[in-house]
């Protein structure tokens, strides 16, 4: 697993030798202070800030009663060395931190220009611990041995600014948080590093994990092996991003699709986890899982199952629960192991195109005879997915065109 930066930003600071600690950070006036520096310096050397409470140069550096803004180049980086303090801290443009760095509230926000976005680069040995951060840029960058961010309460991953939010924990960094709100951004772990939601510890490098009893919101771009032991939520289209879980998924957790939820699953899932529909009119994408075993719980009218093109029937055993997936002349495919009562109710299968080619085919409950052989073309014209609705007494009502993307 790897993440990669663009081209722009090839002189991020991932080899760097560890941080050059300064004195102990001050404890600071309760002023907002903002860098002025052009260049890189030291936290605590006053006339690198401007105090814009009181005005004019500082005369003290900020402490942990201040709330401090730094605002990078958008080409070069500022570097930062610590210790530094601060009742939260706002970070624009290109920022890297050495050093030990505790602050109330985190927030990488959106640079001058949208196609400049943030970015914030924890140093090798480097620490950021805050009570909550919240990436709204990025990405933002944990590299390098010793290099952590801890966020005691809820680290959000907002890709509502400038389209470019990301977190990558690399070369043996560590990211920790209570809990986990990405809605559109992109988390990206290289095997020799970790990334926990939860405070259990000893969690697994190579892994994003969810400890048992924390709740990881993964409306975004998960690039990582999950090690699920806890509650993952896909929320619903009101809000922007549906998930995309790229990696194998493992672990003794619950993974929920809230009403109207989209989920893409693009790696195996083994059978310790459960995949839970917990609201009307989900989707779940499993045409790019090499394997399914996780039990399903809560598949009712209204909710899909996207599966491989090659799907063209299926067939399900109500006393085991087993649903197989058929190939165009009833060979099996794959195996689903669905959980509940399905009386009265039939699988079927009906085709699902994209707007530039048939990606998968839709298997949703109606009422009625399964269809077997391929599915239908759509027909000229047609850009979204077919969906069968049906009523409270199982009629069929018709079909919904949705533009799927």
């Amino acid at each position: 697993m790897s993440f990669s930066l663009p081209a722009a930003d090839a002189a991020i600071f991932l080899s760097a030798n560890g941080p050059t600690t300064e004195a102990a950070a001050p404890a600071g006036n309760a002023d907002a202070c903002v860098w002025n520096g052009t260049t890189g310096g030291a936290w605590n050397t006053p006339a690198l800030w401007t105090d814009t409470t009181l005005g004019g140069t500082a005369t003290v550096a900020p402490g942990n009663l201040d709330a401090v803004t730094i605002a990078g180049a958008a080409s070069s980086f500022l570097v930062i060395t610590g210790d530094g303090n601060s009742s939260s801290l706002t970070v624009t443009g290109e920022v890297a931190l050495s050093g030990k760095f505790n602050t109330g509230e985190l927030t990488l926000a959106q640079g001058l220009f949208s196609d400049y976005p943030s970015l914030l680069d924890l140093l090798a040995g480097s620490t950021l611990t805050a009570g909550a951060a919240t990436v709204a840029s990025g990405p933002l960058v944990v590299a390098g041995t010793g290099a952590s961010l801890a966020a005691s309460g809820v680290l959000t991953v907002s890709n509502t600014s400038d389209g470019q939010a990301a977190i990558g924990v690399v070369n043996a960094g560590a990211v920790q948080a209570g809990s986990l709100v990405p809605d559109g951004g992109t988390i990206s772990v290289d095997p020799t590093s970790i990334f926990e939601v939860g405070n259990a510890g000893g969690a697994a490098a190579g892994a994003l994990t969810v400890d048992a009893g924390a709740t990881a919101a993964l409306n975004g771009q998960v690039n990582a092996p999950i090690v699920d032991n806890g509650l993952i939520v896909i929320a619903g289209q009101s809000i922007s991003y549906s998930g995309t879980l790229t990696g194998p998924i493992s672990g003794t957790g619950v993974v929920q699709l809230a009403a109207d939820a989209d989920l893409a699953l693009d790696g195996p899932v083994a059978a310790g986890p459960t995949i839970a529909f917990a609201g009307a009119d989900g989707t779940l994408d499993i045409a790019g899982a090499t394997s399914e075993a996780a039990p399903i719980t809560g598949f009712a009218l209204g909710d899909i199952m996207l599966a491989a093109p090659n799907v063209a029937g299926v067939s399900f055993d109500s006393g085991t629960g087993a649903l197989v997936l058929q190939g165009a002349a009833g060979t099996p495919l794959q195996t689903l192991d669905l959980v509940g009562s399905f009386a009265g109710d039939t699988f079927l299968v009906r085709g699902a195109a994209f707007e530039y080619t048939a990606a998968g085919n839709e298997v949703v409950l109606a009422a009625g005879t399964p269809e077997s052989g391929p599915p239908p073309a759509p027909a000229p014209g047609y850009r979204g997915a077919g969906r069968v609705h049906l009523d409270g007494n199982r009629r069929r009502l018709g079909y919904r065109v949705e533009l799927v993307r």
